[in-house]
């Protein structure tokens, strides 16, 4: 789904994480690590269902979870907690109906929503509409004259004060566009005649250091591990072709405490990891911790207080689990 308050929800708990369900990369050499070393389960109550492809926001006092699937389908209802362990659901809905794998983002004030996909098993629809809420559970639509494609598993972040749109799947093709927000006109496709980055989805979309940040994902011919930048959204650079954190996609991505860092996600081979990693310079990466949690993609997390809240993904099942580190 990153900007930086993001959540996924998928079935079983539990504090292992079995070798056989998920692949490893090798470890980065020894060095300082800045946070995030060590994670703690959260004590959720048992009947908390396993949720993905969903995100978390802040509303008001609390933290409400909106959209995804759970194993019974797509959430209508919103999800409120004030502790991360107990939950309930909201008299309000999104407003945005149900749909999963949308892109999503914050400037600390409005919270958007952008696109997304939809299928009941027979019929499929994929997104183009941006929606946005001043902290509240329930979302409206914003009017724009020009759209982005439809697709899933694009990603969006707020840079030098307009939301930036990257990326996703229309169902048949990846996509490579870069877009910017406009008030006025609605979404404006960025010219990039210079070098530029493979189409994608399912990747890392971020601010970091002045810049907006493009790592890893997938596209047609499987997962990337590629790191770029740009200063305007428009001219791109690459740092890296090969991350130490190996090809993934579908992974948490965030800027905490002045680092890049990418935590869980879908390997090759659709093998799963429960890893996190760190960059300054998007070049060299360090890993923080091997086995932080049993192994996931969509994870979804929350920066809250100094602390990062993990909760949810999946694997072979849908993940129920929280998990939280400073």
């Amino acid at each position: 789904m990153s900007c930086a308050v993001l959540f996924a929800f998928y079935g079983c708990t539990g504090s292992s994480n079995p070798a056989a369900a998920s692949y490893r990369p090798p470890a980065a050499a020894a060095t300082a690590v800045p946070g995030l070393v060590d994670w703690r389960e959260i004590d959720s109550p048992v009947e908390t269902k396993g949720v993905f492809s969903h995100v978390l926001i802040k509303a008001g006092s609390k933290t409400a979870l909106i959209g995804g699937k759970d194993s019974a389908g797509y959430l209508k209802a919103a999800l409120i907690t004030s502790d991360f362990e107990k939950w309930s659901a909201s008299d309000a809905e999104p407003g945005f109906g149900e749909r999963e794998d949308f892109a999503y983002c914050t400037d600390g004030k409005k919270t958007y929503i952008i696109g997304g996909y939809y299928t009941d098993g027979k019929t499929e629809k994929y997104y183009d509409d941006t929606w946005e809420t001043y902290g509240a559970v329930t979302f409206t639509a914003v009017p724009a004259e020009k759209k982005p494609a439809p697709a899933r598993g694009l990603r969006a972040a707020v840079f030098k004060d307009s939301i930036r749109l990257s990326g996703g799947f229309d169902g048949k093709n990846y996509i490579d566009d870069v877009y910017r927000f406009d008030v006025k006109k609605g979404w404006i496709q960025e010219d990039r005649e210079k070098e530029k980055f493979e189409a994608r989805a399912g990747h890392g979309f971020i601010v970091h250091d002045g810049k907006l940040w493009v790592i890893g994902g997938k596209g047609r011919d499987g997962k990337f591990a590629d790191v770029w930048n740009s200063s305007n959204g428009v001219d791109w650079e690459i740092l890296t072709e090969n991350a130490m954190f190996g090809p993934r996609s579908d992974f948490a991505c965030f800027n905490f405490g002045g680092r890049m860092w990418v935590v869980g996600g879908e390997l090759q081979d659709k093998k799963t990891a429960g890893d996190v990693w760190w960059s300054v310079n998007g070049s060299s990466w360090v890993q923080a911790a091997k086995d932080a949690f049993p192994s996931r993609s969509y994870p979804g997390y929350i920066i809250l207080n100094d602390s990062v809240y993990v909760f949810g993904g999946v694997s072979d099942e849908i993940k129920n689990d929280g998990w939280w580190s400073k």
